[in-house]
């Protein structure tokens, strides 16, 4: 998964929400080094099934999607990322 795609993604969560300021707070708290590193790892361990799961989502599969990101937010990585977007959500 490629940069543009991470963008993509980070919009089509924010789209998901229903919060648009949600992407400029998760873009703003992935300038943070730490973060950056953790999104690596994810994205080198996980970069398919996110594009995957981003596939479906643009295809109208919600309930793909939503089996990936599933298996996906079962790694210590996802876990932490989900926590990080829930955050962000204010949820």
């Amino acid at each position: 998964m490629q940069h543009n795609d991470l963008d993509a993604l980070i919009r089509q969560i924010s789209q998901q929400c229903g919060d648009p300021a949600a992407a400029a707070r998760l873009k703003a708290r992935m300038q943070n080094p730490e973060q950056q590193r953790a999104a690596r790892s994810m994205l080198r361990q996980h970069g398919a099934s996110l594009e995957q799961a981003m596939q479906h989502m643009q295809a109208g599969d919600t309930e793909g999607a939503k089996q990936i990101l599933q298996r996906t937010m079962q790694t210590p990585e996802g876990a932490q990322l989900a926590q990080q977007i829930a955050r962000l959500m204010g949820r």
